[in-house]
């Protein structure tokens, strides 16, 4: 299999609620997009100031000790304006969720959330990066390599809908499902669901 040459870019997860940020990181993690878990937003400032690594997007808790999520937000619109940014809170209201995606936020999520909200945010985020005119090309092209039925396997993975819904959707068990889905990998040349979700075109 061709190796890809595209970046995959972690989600940042940000919450001060440990078993939040981890069901966060679990749910990511199962349809493939990867994550990497922080309890305060200046750590999350510390890593990109280091440039340890660049992240596709970070999700951001309202609510945590020190700079909150709006002040991160902030902060990220100003020096990281390319990197968006979805805000989640327990204490969410209209004007708040109104001023935030004034400002330029990505998504505003109140808790709680359903998993396919959360994936859907996170998707839609990652696809800021769109993919470059060439890679455009060979989506075309890789795609119509597909048999009807790994389409529409591929359709639902770029919606990033969980392997258990997509199976369901497709009346078809999960083993089949893998089967499908392996296979749309090796012909759309990717290795994982988040460099098929940066490959794909906007």
């Amino acid at each position: 299999m061709t190796e890809v040459a595209t970046t995959i870019r972690p989600v940042f997860v940000c919450d001060d609620d440990e078993a939040v940020c981890d069901a966060m990181m679990m749910l990511l993690a199962s349809v493939g997009i990867p994550a990497q878990a922080f309890s305060q937003a200046e750590a999350v400032l510390d890593a990109l100031e280091n440039e340890q690594v660049r992240p596709g997007c970070v999700v951001a808790d309202v609510r945590m000790p020190g700079m909150g999520g709006i002040a991160l937000h902030e902060h990220m619109s100003s020096h990281y304006p390319d990197i968006p940014v979805i805000i989640i809170t327990g204490h969410a209201d209209v004007p708040m969720a109104v001023e935030r995606m004034k400002a330029g936020a990505s998504d505003f999520l109140p808790k709680p959330f359903r998993d396919q909200e959360l994936i859907d945010a996170v998707t839609r985020a990652l696809a800021t990066h769109s993919a470059s005119p060439a890679e455009n090309g060979d989506w075309a092209a890789q795609k119509a390599e597909l048999t009807p039925r790994e389409q529409e396997v591929l359709a639902l993975l770029c919606e990033a809908k969980t392997n258990k819904v997509i199976a369901a959707e497709l009346a078809i068990s999960p083993r089949t499902l893998d089967i499908h889905r392996a296979r749309v990998f090796e012909k759309m040349q990717v290795r994982n669901i988040s460099e098929l979700l940066l490959k794909m075109p906007r």
